[in-house]
């Protein structure tokens, strides 16, 4: 399959629960794919969480194993080693609430062409058959879907993906929320803290000049859109006043670009 066929694999299975529809919104790299600011294609789905919204291992973990693992079997592949974690494993005394989420992860493998191998493998060991798992981006075999949780996402938008209708985060809300995730970066935020990653910064330079958001420059800096830039901000808690030091990571985030951005 192609990274394209298994997004859209994943998204329609999960899109297809009402439920889930209602809390989850699609963001990162296959959200500007969709919206076609990028050509950067990835099997990793990203996925922010209604604010006060938390999700259960038996319960949404199962519905979400259940929904993935029949789609991709409809097109002739089985989910394997499927797993639904909380993260962070282990929450610190000192940790606020609203930090956190859940990372699910699987391979999928070709029924058709591994057949005798599935057939002969023992029910309850089947996550071994992921070393025959489809080979994706980096050789890696595992595709792997973050969800965050207590965000903001009331100004979100429809998209229709081949019938089913998903959600998505806006084109601003990228901007906005990649902007909060490089002041996210500094020193000064300690839930994070004194990183670098000049992707956040790069992928705000391409939305702002693709010619099809042509107007979005207007509408980034328009007070009437601040609600959402605040919104965004704090949901994590995140001052505003960090935009303000952000000329200080600019070595740093040059350095970052060149090494791992260029090369991409």
């Amino acid at each position: 399959m192609t990274p394209d066929e298994i997004r859209n694999t994943i998204l329609k299975a999960i899109y297809s629960d009402s439920d889930l529809k209602e809390n989850l919104v699609l963001k990162g790299g296959n959200a500007l794919k969709l919206y076609n600011i990028t050509d950067r294609s990835s099997q990793d789905l990203d996925f922010s969480i209604k604010e006060s919204i938390r999700y259960e291992k038996e319960n949404e973990g199962k519905k979400l194993q259940d929904l993935i693992s029949d789609a991709f079997q409809q097109v002739g592949f089985l989910v394997v080693g499927f797993e639904f974690i909380e993260k962070p494993k282990k929450r610190k005394e000192d940790l606020p609430p609203f930090w956190g989420g859940y990372k699910i992860s699987f391979a999928i493998v070709d029924t058709e062409k591994y057949q005798d191998k599935i057939e002969l493998q023992d029910p309850d060991k089947m996550k071994e058959l992921s070393k025959y798992g489809e080979n994706l981006e980096n050789n890696s075999k595992k595709i792997e879907i973050d969800l965050s949780y207590d965000e903001y996402v009331a100004d979100k938008k429809s998209y229709d993906l081949e019938g089913t209708t998903i959600y998505l985060y806006s084109p601003l809300m990228l901007v906005y929320e990649k902007i909060r995730a490089s002041c996210q970066q500094l020193e000064d935020y300690k839930l994070v803290g004194n990183k670098t990653r000049a992707r956040d910064l790069y992928d705000i330079y391409k939305i702002l000049t693709n010619p099809k958001q042509a107007n979005l420059r207007e509408a980034v800096l328009d007070q009437d859109n601040f609600y959402i830039l605040e919104n965004i901000f704090k949901a994590k808690d995140v001052p505003l006043e960090l935009m303000l030091k952000l000329d200080s990571k600019e070595s740093d985030l040059a350095e970052d670009y060149k090494t791992k951005v260029i090369p991409q």
